[in-house]
């Protein structure tokens, strides 16, 4: 529980110091991703960003093991980029 607290309080960490940066890269625990995700996030223009990120899912259920590569894409529009709340 310790190790989930700390990656948590890391992730929210890196997402807050992102928000004023034009390049961002953080681990993701719950997001977008099934499981635990890398992501890279970049703000090409005042108004636009995107963000890829990596993750992997892994399935025991059967006699043998399963994997499957996750790659979430993001492609965002930021309305009003001079206002506090966008």
């Amino acid at each position: 529980m310790k190790m989930i607290s700390l990656l948590l309080l890391l992730a929210m960490a890196a997402t807050t110091r992102a928000q004023t940066a034009q390049n961002a890269a953080y681990l993701e625990v719950g997001g977008s991703a099934i499981a635990p995700s890398l992501n890279y996030e970049r703000r090409f223009t005042e108004s636009w960003a995107g963000r890829i990120g990596l993750s992997a899912a892994i399935d025991r259920s059967d006699d043998e093991t399963k994997s499957t590569l996750i790659l979430p894409l993001t492609v965002s529009w930021i309305s009003h980029p001079q206002g506090n709340h966008h």
